[in-house]
């Protein structure tokens, strides 16, 4: 069982594309349970299928609260009295623990109806709603054993909207094992839950093989960025740096956003010698395709926040694209000497347009270098590798 935000539907989860086909390697049948389920699902392998439980259609009782959630409840309810919670807290808790009850008793009867053996792999992509539902499942004998990925924003309690992840403890007391896609994540996990340190591990994410990119140290200069559109990112950043850069420059940027349309104003007050070319949201095929048929001199991101190894820069030094990335998170892990160019998060427009400015006649923009990026991600983040080894030591072991 194979529980998700909304893959195979939607754009994202893109990541899940390149481990789902191991998955359907090691397993005879995965079952698919995605959280949101609209529109035209992707294609999946001959022995997958999704499991589409809708709670708005269910007209099944919530499940009746256990110990372990009145005790959630009772807990921000005195923090509240003292003061230290908002009234908006409050009231996000408790709807959010409505929906989840109504879940949870969903999942519950479709388990009893289909007869799921209780010792079935269960796989949470995510640790967050599917988490806290499998816990409760655990908790209250449904299922003998869960297994889950951390990321970011289900990772770090200070970032997100509300300030705490509901139900966390919950969660970690029953997962059998968390897998961090990053040291930095594996190292914040054992931190905050230094009792849990048995059933915390690291597996990074990776991406497929598809070869390395075409080079030309004569070709114009292209830049690539690849993230949603969103303040998180701060792309505006990138419009404001490429305003320094003297050298004639491509820009190219994958992803959708609510800010998109601001940034395409931003953009069309860029000096002549910038060029800027919107791609919006793609297939993930579409980028694989567009990286091996161009150019790409440098990769960049302005990330404010990072929870693992992103993934758009896995897939960028595959092809063996030098990188240039904020030190957040777990950018570090691959952006390096090794790869690119690491900068402060808090970094001067200024300087960054002069590290891109001297690019072109440095060492990053030869073949060699780039042999060497590619050879970094060979060692750290090929999804064969990776992915099955995270297989046989978590969901196999």
């Amino acid at each position: 069982m194979f529980f998700t935000s909304s893959y195979p539907y939607g754009t994202g989860e893109t990541f899940i594309e390149n481990e789902i086909a191991h998955l359907s390697e090691a397993f005879d049948k995965i079952l698919i349970f995605p959280l949101i389920a609209f529109g035209q699902p992707r294609t999946l392998p001959d022995n997958a299928e999704v499991v589409q439980l809708e709670v708005s259609k269910s007209r099944c009782l919530p499940a009746i609260p256990t110990i372990s959630v009145i005790q959630e409840i009772v807990y921000f309810v005195k923090k509240k009295l003292s003061n230290e919670i908002s009234f908006e807290q409050i009231r996000y808790l408790i709807s959010y623990t409505k929906n989840l009850l109504a879940r949870e008793k969903l999942v519950e009867s479709w388990l009893k109806i289909n007869k799921i053996n209780t010792s079935s792999i269960f796989y949470s992509y995510w640790t967050d709603e599917w988490a806290t539902i499998l816990a409760l499942l655990k908790e209250n004998g449904l299922i003998t054993n869960f297994y889950s990925r951390v990321h970011g924003f289900d990772l770090y309690e200070e970032r997100s909207d509300y300030g705490f992840i509901p139900f966390r403890n919950l969660q970690l007391k029953h997962v059998s094992k968390i897998s961090a896609v990053s040291i930095a994540g594996y190292n914040y996990l054992l931190k905050n839950y230094p009792l849990l340190e048995k059933k915390i591990f690291m597996h990074r994410l990776g991406v497929s093989d598809n070869g390395i990119g075409p080079f030309n140290e004569n070709n114009s200069f292209t830049l690539l960025s690849c993230s949603n559109v969103i303040p998180l990112k701060r792309v505006n950043l990138i419009v404001e740096i490429l305003s320094y850069v003297k050298l004639p420059l491509k820009w190219v940027h994958f992803g959708d956003g609510p800010q998109l349309n601001e940034i395409k104003e931003l953009a069309k007050d860029l000096p002549k010698n910038i060029s800027v070319d919107f791609k919006g949201s793609i297939a993930n095929k579409e980028i694989v395709d567009y990286y091996r048929q161009n150019q790409v001199n440098l990769f960049i991101t302005t990330t404010e926040s990072e929870g693992g190894c992103p993934v758009s820069i896995q897939e960028a030094i595959s092809f063996g694209i030098p990188t240039m990335g904020t030190n957040v998170g777990g950018i570090p892990e691959i952006v390096n000497s090794l790869t690119g160019i690491l900068i402060q998060k808090d970094f001067d427009p200024n300087l960054i347009a002069d590290l891109i400015n001297n690019f072109s006649d440095s060492k990053y923009n030869t073949l060699e270098f780039r042999k060497g990026v590619r050879y970094f991600w060979e060692q750290r983040f090929r999804a064969d590798k990776n992915f099955k080894k995270y297989i046989s030591d978590i969901l196999l072991s």
